[in-house]
C-alpha cells in the first residue's frame, strides 16, 4: 500500500512538472543563465535597457557597465532603444535612476517606454586591487529581461570577469637583488599604469558583456 502511494506521488510530481515551466540553469563562457520557454516561442521586439543598480563603491560603475552592455546588445535583431531616449522618458516621469525604478511595476515602465521587454541590471563587482607582482580588475553583472506586459522573467544571467596586469604569482626569482632592481624600471611602471587606467575596466566590461549578451537568443 505504501509503495502504491509512492508511485502516485511520483506520477503527480511528473505531471505537475510537465504542466509548468521549470527554468533550467545553463552555462556558456562561464555565464550562468536561463531562458524561458515563452521567450523562445514569442520573443519580444522592442527592448529597453534600463539604468543599472550599482552595488559597488565606484560611482560610475553602473554607467560604464550599462553603456558597455548596450554596445554589445545593439547588433542583435531586436529593436533596441537608445540609452539617451530611455533616460529622457524616465526623467520626464521623475525616474532618476535604478533606485526610483523599484517604485514602479515593470508594466508601468513598459507603457512609458512603449517597450515589449525591459532589461534590469545590478553591477555586483567593479574593483581593482594591487598585489606584489601583479594587479587585477574585476567587473560583475547580474541582469534579467522582464516581459513588460506580464512581468514575467524571459531571460536571466549572472557573470563576472577579471583581467590581470603584471606577473602572475608563483614565479620563482633566483636572484633577489636583480629582481628588486628590475622592479624599479619598466615592469613596475607598466603595472602601475595598468592599475591606474580606467580604460581597462571598459575593456573588461566589454569582454564579459559580449559573453553575457551571447546567451540571449536572437528573436
Amino acid at each position: 500500500m505504501k509503495l502504491k502511494k509512492i508511485y502516485i506521488l511520483i506520477f503527480l510530481a511528473i505531471s505537475l512538472a510537465s504542466c509548468s515551466e521549470i527554468p533550467v540553469i545553463k552555462k556558456l563562457f562561464d555565464v550562468k543563465y536561463t531562458v524561458s520557454e515563452k521567450f523562445k516561442k514569442n520573443p519580444p521586439k522592442v527592448v529597453a535597457i534600463l539604468p543599472f543598480e550599482n552595488l559597488t563603491e565606484e560611482p560610475d560603475a553602473s554607467l560604464v557597465v550599462r553603456r558597455s552592455f548596450y554596445g554589445q546588445f545593439a547588433p542583435k535583431s531586436f529593436v533596441d532603444m537608445e540609452i539617451l531616449k530611455i533616460d529622457s522618458v524616465l526623467n520626464k516621469n521623475h525616474i532618476k535612476g535604478a533606485g526610483d525604478l523599484k517604485k514602479y511595476d515593470p508594466r508601468e515602465i513598459g507603457k512609458m517606454l512603449h517597450a515589449d521587454a525591459l532589461i534590469y541590471g545590478r553591477v555586483t563587482y567593479y574593483k581593482k586591487a594591487w598585489r606584489l607582482f601583479y594587479s587585477y580588475k574585476t567587473v560583475g553583472l547580474s541582469a534579467e529581461m522582464i516581459d513588460a506586459k506580464t512581468g514575467e522573467t524571459l531571460w536571466m544571467a549572472d557573470h563576472s570577469k577579471t583581467s590581470y596586469g603584471g606577473d602572475i604569482p608563483g614565479t620563482t626569482f633566483v636572484d633577489p637583488i636583480s629582481t628588486i632592481a628590475s622592479l624599479t624600471t619598466g615592469p613596475v611602471k607598466a603595472l602601475w599604469s595598468y592599475y591606474l587606467k580606467d580604460i581597462e575596466f571598459i575593456r573588461t566590461a566589454d569582454d564579459f558583456n559580449k559573453e553575457m549578451v551571447e546567451t540571449i537568443p536572437e528573436p
